[in-house]
This record gives C-alpha cells, sequence and structure tokens, in this order.
C-alpha cells in the first residue's frame, strides 16, 4: 500500500501541475455569480473518472453508471466534491476541485470551471455536503508533515480546522455529513490505518473508531461518500469495488465489496443529496432551536422572529415544502427577524437562520389564507 500511494501521489502531482498549465493557457479562470443547479438521483453518489464526472447508482449488489454529468477541459479530475454554492448564498449544487501552481480551489458553474479561493497549500482530496465543504492537504512522502483539514469559508478563506499530525493520513480522501461532521483514516504510516476519525465542523475530535487488520491487506484505498447514512469507501482493484464501512461499538472494519461498473479507474467520489438542509415533500422539520421564537404564527401579512442567542445572525432564507427559496421580505435587526408576505401564496414554509459561527437553526412558519 505505501508504493501505491507514494506512485500515486507522484502521479497526482504531475497532473495537477498538467490541469494548471492548461488552465493558464486557456485564460478559463474567473468569478461567477451563481451556478446551475446539479440535481442527482435516489441511490446516487459521484465518481470522478478520468477528466470527467459520473453519476453511479446503487441498486441492490448491482452500481449503475448513469453517464457523465461534466468532462473537465483538463487532463485528470483528482479532488471532486459536491455541495451548495454557498459562497453566493444560494442552495443550487455543484461540483468542486483543486489545482497549483498557484493553489487553487475551484468550481463548476453549469457550463465552465472558475476559481473561487486560492492557498498557500496544495489539497488533492476534497468532500462536501450542503453548505459545508473541506479539502484535505497530505504532505509529500520524505518531506515535513504540514498535513492538514481546512473548510472553504463563504468569504473564500480556506480556513485550517484540524492540523494534528501525531497520526498521518493513510487514506486519500475523507467525507462529510449533513451535520458538517468530517470523516477520515488516519494511523502511523501509509499503510498502516488504525482509526477512522470524525471531527465537528470546527475541527473537533468527536468520534474515533480502531480499525481492524482488513485496512492494511488491500492497496489503494481512496474515495469515500455516504448514502442512507452508510459510509463507502473505494477500493481501486481491477475492476473497482466500493466496500461498506461496518461500524461496531469503537470499532470500524470493512463490508462485502460492490463491484463498480468498469471504466478506466476513479480517483475521487462524493455525496449525492436531495434538497440539502431543508425539507423535501410535505414533511415538516421541527424547531431544531427552542431558543427560537416566533410570532404570531400563522400569520397573514407580516411575523416576527427571535433568537435568544448573543451570536450574530449570519442570513435568513426561507423555503416551501417543495425545496424552492420563497420571496419573503427579510429584516434582521439584532437577534429579531422580521418577515414579510409579498406574494407567496398560502402555505408552511422553512425558516434557515445561519449565525456568523456558521451553525444553523431552523423555525416553521405558516402563512394564513386569511387575508
Amino acid at each position: 500500500m505505501g508504493r501505491s500511494n507514494f506512485c500515486k501521489a507522484i502521479y497526482s502531482f504531475t497532473v495537477l501541475i498538467l490541469q494548471c498549465n492548461f488552465l493558464l493557457a486557456q485564460n478559463f479562470f474567473g468569478q461567477e455569480d451563481s451556478v446551475i443547479d446539479i440535481p442527482c438521483n435516489t441511490n446516487s453518489f459521484y465518481g470522478a473518472s478520468s477528466n470527467t464526472i459520473r453519476e453511479l447508482q446503487i441498486n441492490g449488489q448491482n452500481i449503475v453508471d448513469l453517464g457523465i454529468i461534466t468532462t473537465a477541459p483538463f487532463p485528470s479530475i483528482l479532488a471532486m466534491a459536491y455541495a451548495n454554492d454557498f459562497m453566493n448564498g444560494s442552495t443550487n449544487r455543484t461540483f468542486y476541485s483543486s489545482v497549483v501552481a498557484p493553489a487553487a480551489i475551484i468550481k463548476y458553474t453549469g457550463t465552465s470551471w472558475v476559481t473561487i479561493a486560492t492557498d498557500s497549500l496544495i489539497y488533492a482530496n476534497a468532500g462536501g455536503y450542503g453548505d459545508y465543504l473541506y479539502f484535505q492537504h497530505i504532505s509529500p512522502v520524505g518531506q515535513i508533515n504540514d498535513q492538514c483539514i481546512s473548510r472553504l469559508l463563504p468569504n473564500g478563506v480556506l480556513q485550517k480546522i484540524f492540523t494534528d499530525t501525531s497520526l498521518t493520513f493513510t487514506v486519500a480522501d475523507l467525507e462529510v455529513d449533513s451535520a458538517g461532521n468530517v470523516y477520515f483514516l488516519r494511523g502511523s504510516f501509509i499503510g498502516n490505518t488504525t482509526e477512522l476519525t470524525v471531527i465537528d465542523s470546527s475541527g473537533n475530535i468527536i468520534n474515533s473508531y480502531n480499525a481492524d487488520s482488513t485496512f492494511n491487506t488491500l492497496s489503494f484505498l481512496y474515495g469515500m461518500f455516504f448514502m442512507n447514512n452508510q459510509l463507502y469507501l473505494a477500493h481501486g482493484i481491477i475492476p473497482p469495488v466500493i466496500r461498506p464501512l461496518i461500524i461496531t461499538g469503537n470499532s470500524v472494519s470493512l463490508g462485502t465489496p460492490i463491484a463498480l461498473p468498469n471504466v478506466t479507474s476513479y480517483k475521487d467520489m462524493d455525496n449525492c443529496y436531495q434538497q440539502p438542509n431543508i425539507p423535501s415533500g410535505t414533511a415538516s422539520i421541527p424547531n431544531n432551536n427552542p431558543s427560537i421564537k416566533c410570532y404570531p404564527n400563522p400569520f397573514t401579512r407580516e411575523t416576527t422572529i427571535t433568537a435568544n442567542t448573543s451570536s450574530v445572525i449570519d442570513n435568513v432564507r426561507i423555503f416551501s415544502v417543495h425545496g424552492q427559496q420563497a420571496a419573503f421580505g427579510i429584516t434582521i435587526q439584532n437577534s429579531a427577524i422580521k418577515i414579510q408576505n409579498n406574494d407567496s401564496p398560502p402555505g408552511i414554509y422553512f425558516v434557515r437562520i445561519q449565525f456568523e459561527n456558521k451553525r444553523s437553526s431552523y423555525t416553521k412558519v405558516i402563512v394564513s389564507s386569511d387575508y
């Protein structure tokens, strides 16, 4: 496993240089205001293969290739994550990746790739969910270990949240759940995975699971994703497979492999998710923060939400039960949020309140038909 990962590191660095040279030659970078929403199907996940991103779907013990979502104008996609266009305050979902020289994070707009952030470190792995997007920096073999995990903030800053070097990242990827927690594998050296580590969005370790010896009998492990609360890890044999990570108590092991469609190879994988952070269909979502109060509710023209908290309110968005952003007038005054109904029809709506510390709270409001 050590030799395979070393070869992969050399190959990855070479490909990233080619990516950068191509992009600079094409004058490809530029800021965009928004992206086209890229939805996905039930039981689907994404895989980066060569310079394409493909949608894959699990059907029992079979995986179906649903086809190419996008083809990148550079030789190979390595880091790949799927997350909201949160830097523009949008719930539209899209893909993110990275290049080098200079190191940069790029985003797919639905028609092209654009630069959205730069950094001094090279990030070769990524994972996302909703408004959470993380990148993993692994130190090259033989150099000082400055490995880290960074979170991309809405202002374009890559904030290091995890810099512990007591153990080494042993598998080239990380994954993110709906709460923004990050999952990754570590050990004393590449080829000796000893634990699955889980950190929260601030970088605090909240769980660790002892990895059994199965991890160290397999070479070329890469690419992680969640589906239906199950974490999977890709195994790059020929043909490639995915394996569920089975957590029992404080231990983790690899489950029965499921064969991937026999394309050339996969370099990275990520979650697919439906309507992130907001309800879908007609299901209701409870107020997840009892300090959030709304009065009057139901209302016709105007209501006020108060947040009994010292945290500063950053932004507020309102969604219909179908996950579409609704057009309400929103005024934030300290810890009070005044909502004015302009033309939204009667019904149930869900309010997402995001605070300056990036934590979110939800509440439900009802627009009455009694005008």
